[in-house]
């Protein structure tokens, strides 16, 4: 499900055009309407401003008085939208359509009430929203949530807005569970689209230099190639795809198995990494290309059915429907993807907390993994699961390339300054040991999916199945 967010700023029209829609779509509603009560302004205060359920007549009374709005700016009231938060806490009735009108930065200061607007964006109920356009912290990360769409509204575009936020919404409403599941996986393009070839390349350079000091070590890849030969899946007359294969650490394992392997990844570096340690291990049935995988004509390259497990580890490659198509066409039997369910570093989360008095933002939750099997399974599939659960200890030693590794992977790109990147590097090195050196500790997990390609069978849609008769 993706939602729908009007954004604009006061005034231009976003709840009426909300209205518009909501009365053309004609669905149940759930959610909330905060207003600005301008014919019961006071001298001393300024407008009262209340929030009321959706649809519901508008009384105001102490419980939904929120704050005020006067000469000198908004006072909100401390808890109010925090107290409101419980109502949005229960479940959104089937059927009906979320409506948050408007989130502000009022609401932006209650951090139970944002949990609660986070929520319902996670969720599968489909939500239109009005937000503001003000640059604050919340309010960006309601605009960026990945399940969201943003339609921007003005004065001038607000008519023809009207037909295509209706039309959006209007499919969105009718999708099934498979379209839900593929549009949770699709939310994992942005990713890709932060991570060109160039921020690939640079990443190389650091991946080469833990390898070479073996700071980075190749458990994970150990432990797939493992699980993957108690599988069959590394058998002597087998030919393998790597997708995504950075450095070719996995091609270069797999190759030592297997008759053939071809890894493909965007980042030239990577590969010349890749195909320097394939050289220096002596491996010859294994080769290494620089491509875009999203971009690449698999039947004009000769990929299409061509290898026996089709694998991928990580990678922002494979992140929508028509690379996942692509993906499984390039297979004749397997496929194998791994991502990470969570991973914590807690060298990262002191830093956070301690340089910048906040705390780390989840970066892995599992949506991926969670979404690509439904949307396999949903497809007809029979994915098989499991899982790698692993505790490191590095040794690192703070350097200005390795500050700038962690900032890519702690800070959003706006923060990835040169005088942020100061206050880490002067942390680190006054936390340092005698020896100059850090002990960097991750928890992580990483889940496998696994699944044959060859035969699929019919699921129906869940929601609206009826159900069978057990007798």
């Amino acid at each position: 499900m993706t939602h729908a967010l009007i954004v604009g700023p006061r005034g231009v029209g976003k709840s009426t055009l909300i209205q518009r829609i909501l009365k053309e779509l004609d669905k149940p509603v759930f959610g909330f309407e905060t207003k600005k009560e301008e014919e019961l302004a006071d001298a001393r205060f300024g407008s009262p401003v209340y929030i009321y359920d959706a649809r519901r007549p508008h009384r105001q009374t102490p419980e939904n008085l929120v704050g005020h709005c006067g000469k000198d700016g908004f006072h909100t009231i401390q808890g109010a939208f925090d107290r409101y938060a419980r109502k949005l806490w229960t479940p959104v009735p089937e059927g009906h359509i979320v409506l948050m009108d408007e989130i502000g930065f009022m609401e932006s200061r209650e951090n139970g009430f944002c949990r609660a607007v986070l929520s319902l964006l996670d969720g599968s109920a489909p939500v239109i929203a009005a937000v503001k356009d003000k640059e604050f912290p919340f309010l960006e990360t309601v605009r960026s949530h990945p399940n969201c769409r943003c339609f921007y509204i003005t004065e001038e575009n607000r008519d023809d807005l009207y037909e295509e936020v209706l039309d959006f919404m209007k499919k969105q409403i009718g999708k099934t569970d498979l379209d839900y599941f593929i549009s949770l996986f699709e939310s994992r393009a942005s990713e890709h689209a932060a991570y060109p070839a160039k921020k690939w390349d640079r990443r190389a350079e650091f991946w080469h230099e833990e390898y070479v000091s073996r700071r980075k070590g190749d458990e994970r890849i150990r432990s797939a190639v493992d699980y993957l030969e108690r599988r069959g899946m590394l058998q002597a007359q087998y030919d393998v795809a790597d997708i995504g294969c950075g450095p070719g650490r996995f091609a270069a394992a797999f190759a030592r198995r297997v008759r053939s392997v071809v890894g493909l990844d965007i980042s030239e570096r990577m590969v010349h990494y890749g195909r320097e340690y394939l050289k220096e291990e002596g491996i010859q049935n294994a080769r290494l290309q620089a491509c875009d995988f999203r971009t690449m004509d698999i039947e004009k390259e000769g990929c299409q059915r061509a290898f026996d497990l089709v694998f991928c580890s990580m990678t922002p490659a494979v992140c929508d429907r028509e690379s996942l198509q692509k993906f499984m066409a390039m297979s004749r039997a397997y496929c194998c993807s791994i991502t990470h369910i969570y991973s914590r570093n807690h060298l990262r989360e002191r830093i956070m907390r301690e340089v910048f008095g906040k705390e780390m933002s989840e970066r892995w939750n599992g949506r991926w993994f969670y979404s690509l099997f439904n949307v396999l399974f949903l497809s007809g599939y029979c994915p098989e699961t499991s899982y790698d659960t692993r505790h490191q200890e590095v040794q690192v030693q703070p350097d200005e390339e390795y500050v700038e590794f962690l900032m890519e992977h702690m800070l959003p790109e706006s923060e990835n300054t040169k005088e942020n990147a100061v206050k880490i590097l002067s942390w680190m090195q006054a936390h340092a040991d005698a020896d100059g050196i850090l002990t960097e500790t991750a928890d992580s997990c990483y889940g496998r999916i696994l699944w044959d390609v060859r035969g699929r069978t019919q699921r129906p849609d869940y929601r609206t199945a009826g159900e069978e008769s057990l007798t």
